[in-house]
């Protein structure tokens, strides 16, 4: 019985911490090159659009970035420009290249483009990805400004993209 009364707390604040309204919030800057090896600077590549960021902090959350990357690219309904950003800033520079190499190789040419490793700001981007569960990875939509609005913690499911359609349409006028 305990194990069921803690399941089910588990499951609350799982389900809180789902779909969270931000405060609002200032990207950190991200001046870098995509996997395909072009620069980018993000607000600026947004061009004033709204956008989606998936950001991961793990291996594992990578993982349910590239899922979720995937299910974007087959969902015809959702055509927001996306980015997903991979923090790497702990990992020694020793280990880079050829992890990122390894990363590299495993995605198609095309996903090269929106797959974004980032060295620097680990504190702020931590702060902006606060899922609690192990594999997730943080999905940040982003207002035509540039500022987060809401955000999901993903595992790369068809259930997370039902729940950002939910959310596309409760912020459609802060997307705007």
């Amino acid at each position: 019985m305990r194990h069921s009364a803690h399941t089910k707390l588990l499951l609350g604040i799982c389900l809180w911490f789902a779909a969270t309204q931000l405060p609002a919030a200032q990207l950190p800057p991200v001046n870098a090159h995509t996997l395909a090896g072009q620069s980018i600077s993000l607000p600026a590549a947004l061009h004033n659009q709204p956008a989606i960021l998936i950001l991961s902090t793990t291996r594992k959350a990578g993982d349910a970035s590239l899922r979720m990357d995937n299910l974007l690219g087959s969902d015809a309904g959702i055509t927001l420009p996306r980015y997903n950003l991979m923090l790497f800033a702990s990992l020694p520079g020793l280990l880079r290249r050829p992890i990122l190499g390894t990363i590299s190789r495993s995605l198609p040419a095309e996903s090269r483009t929106r797959f974004i490793p980032l060295f620097d700001h680990e504190r702020e981007w931590k702060s902006l990805a606060s899922c609690p569960l192990e594999p997730q990875a943080t999905l940040l939509l982003l207002a035509a400004n540039g500022e987060p609005v809401a955000q999901l913690c993903i595992t790369g499911s068809q259930a997370d993209l039902a729940q950002l359609h939910t959310l596309l349409t409760t912020h459609q006028n802060e997307l705007r």
